[in-house]
């Protein structure tokens, strides 16, 4: 609760939040990978909503590994990417 009343969030302390959060969706991928690979199937839409997260993933990834801001391609909307 203290970490979200900061007032200012330095570069310091935000980098280890995002690795963190970063690799929480990374293992909740491999899970959804590993479901996939098991003979599970998605609907068309949940397909389609899958393809959208994992471009974010990447995005986001490449963004915290380069020190970004920005990447070319950006999905702005996760229901209309």
């Amino acid at each position: 609760m203290s970490n979200l009343r900061r007032k200012k969030k330095t570069r310091k302390w935000l980098r280890p939040r995002l690795r963190q959060l970063l690799n929480f969706l990374e293992r909740d991928t491999r899970v959804i990978n590993d479901y996939l690979k098991d003979g599970r199937c998605l609907s068309e839409q949940h397909a389609i909503w899958w393809e959208t997260i994992q471009k974010t993933y990447d995005h986001q990834q490449y963004m915290y590994e380069n020190r970004t801001n920005s990447v070319s391609d950006r999905i702005v909307s996760f229901h209309q990417p």
